[in-house]
């Protein structure tokens, strides 16, 4: 069984930090170069309003996670009163390194 804390996640006999999955922390400008090298990116990022704007620029600089536990179609789909084992199966996998 996986055990995850806000900063680490032990699966196994291997410990995960946020850094370990997400990579290090880079800067706004950094990050902004980075959607902007592609261009459906930032014609994407563009068309977001400020504060998801805000919110996918924290996630890349590593400083906030998405909250994709609040999302309907996450939560019908992970229900763990309805499909318990797949969000047993999927939490390990989501934070499993490539």
């Amino acid at each position: 069984m996986d055990k995850r804390t806000s900063n680490t996640l032990v699966t196994g006999n291997s410990t995960y930090s946020f850094r370990d999955i997400m990579g290090p922390p880079v800067s706004v400008e950094t990050a902004l170069d980075m959607i902007k090298s592609d261009a459906n990116a930032y014609r994407t990022f563009s068309d977001f309003e400020p504060d998801h704007q805000k919110r996918i620029l924290s996630f890349i600089c590593g400083s906030q996670g998405l909250p994709i536990s609040y999302d309907v179609f996450f939560q019908h789909i992970f229900n763990p009163y309805l499909h318990k084992e797949r969000l047993e199966k999927f939490w390990p996998l989501s934070f499993r390194k490539t």
